[in-house]
């Protein structure tokens, strides 16, 4: 009899089992015969309704969730603001030409050693240039939109270009950095706060050039836009000043 007892309650756990591990492949809400059985976002395909809306995670660019509305080479963005963002550190270190994208304001990040040494160029909108790097930013070019470029490290920007935005502002914070600044006709100013930096700063044809020279950091060759314009005459390493009577003729 145990042995009768024993062989029931075998039978009787295994059709447990097979019952608790049995799966209903097709469910009678998913079944369909065309599409027009299916509900919004579902065709019908093998008998079967499946989703047709996009799956997360696929995505265009990194910025816009896979909308596919960042242009290049932003690598996020908000297309309500357009507010274009280009880290470097997510573009193998921007090692091809980078140009913010026109009726795009720009924010460009070259933080790895080397970066963007193919040349930055701004548009017609706000542009913010952060070369952060060593050796980064060869050759950076402003256009006709406000622009800051801030030269942080070491043996950065080695050329700056200013456009002819209402502002034009060069940081040069890092050791060596901004051998060579050239105004363009728009404000312009150029800080020069880094050891040895500034070897040549040149206000061209800027409507207000600024250049601070802190703790003497400037080189000797400094071009105002007039020599009125120099902050000690016959001394134009000390800087230029667009405060000064005549050097402002902006509009």
């Amino acid at each position: 009899m145990k042995l009768v007892a024993l062989w029931l309650a075998t039978l009787t756990l295994a059709a447990v089992t097979a019952a608790s591990c049995s799966v209903n492949h097709r469910s009678g809400d998913f079944s369909c015969t065309t599409s027009a059985d299916c509900s919004d976002n579902r065709a019908c395909v093998d008998n079967l309704c499946v989703s047709t809306a996009p799956i997360d995670g696929g995505i265009d660019n990194p910025g816009d969730g896979g909308s596919g509305q960042c242009p290049s080479p932003c690598t996020s963005c908000d297309p309500t603001t357009k507010a274009c963002k280009i880290d470097c550190s997510l573009s193998n270190g921007c090692k091809f030409p980078v140009a913010c994208p026109g009726g795009w304001n720009c924010d460009i990040e070259c933080n790895t050693g080397g970066s963007c040494r193919s040349g930055i160029t701004c548009s017609d909108r706000q542009c913010k240039v952060e070369c952060t790097g060593l050796n980064s930013c060869t050759r950076v070019t402003c256009g006709t939109g406000a622009c800051t470029v801030d030269c942080i490290g070491d043996n950065s920007c080695g050329t700056v270009q200013g456009g002819t935005g209402k502002t034009n502002l060069v940081n040069c914070h890092g050791r060596n950095s901004c051998p060579s600044v050239t105004c363009g006709s728009g404000a312009c100013r150029t800080e020069c706060s880094g050891s040895l930096s500034c070897d040549s700063v040149d206000c061209g044809s800027s409507c207000a050039c600024d250049v601070d020279c802190i703790n003497g950091e400037c080189g000797l060759d400094v071009t105002c836009s007039e020599l009125d314009c120099e902050i000690d005459p016959g001394f134009p390493d000390f800087g230029c000043s667009s405060s000064l009577p005549g050097c402002n003729t902006c509009r």
